[in-house]
């Protein structure tokens, strides 16, 4: 008889304890995280995505990253819809060889060549918003990493929300 009610009182507790994981969920303030994509289009924004200095020469391999700046200079928040959870995807790298003779840098000429990043599914979204002034970093992998050379960068928000590229930067691979 004692041994049942042990029993029953190991299954009670673990029963209340399976009950309490399972209603139990985190969820942090502002994390929304949905399967499609808001495809609204900002009209009032002053977004400036920036390649810093520091990432202007780097050691060649096969994870090369660079990290960009992205900056909010308007004097509004900036709420992007479709920001991807997985950062890297955030971001597209436009890239050629260097070439000192190019001055106009448009990434639908001949030459430059274009590296979306590569989307893990299932593709989630959360909502980003960006109080004036404030920034922060996002990583981007650099498909020219194994070959040492210089060459001409531009980095462009991947988002239907937002037009953001960057301006051009050489980047040298040593």
């Amino acid at each position: 008889m004692k041994s049942i009610k042990i029993k029953i009182s190991i299954i009670a507790a673990m029963s209340f304890m399976i009950g309490l994981s399972i209603s139990c969920t985190h969820r942090e303030p502002g994390l929304l995280l949905v399967d499609h994509q808001a495809s609204e289009k900002l009209v009032d924004y002053d977004l400036k995505l920036i390649i810093p200095l520091s990432q202007r020469s780097l050691k060649n391999g096969v994870d090369t990253e660079i990290t960009l700046t992205l900056m909010n200079c308007g004097n509004k928040e900036v709420r992007l819809k479709d920001w991807r959870l997985r950062e890297e995807e955030n971001v597209r790298i436009y890239y050629r060889k260097y070439d000192p003779g190019i001055d106009v840098f448009d990434v639908r000429d001949n030459g430059w060549k274009r590296f979306d990043p590569p989307e893990q599914h299932p593709v989630r979204f959360n909502i980003q918003t960006i109080a004036p002034g404030n920034l922060f970093f996002i990583n981007a992998r650099l498909p020219f990493a194994r070959d040492p050379g210089k060459y001409w960068v531009i980095g462009e928000l991947n988002l239907k929300s937002v037009d953001v590229l960057s301006k051009a930067a050489v980047v040298e691979i040593k």
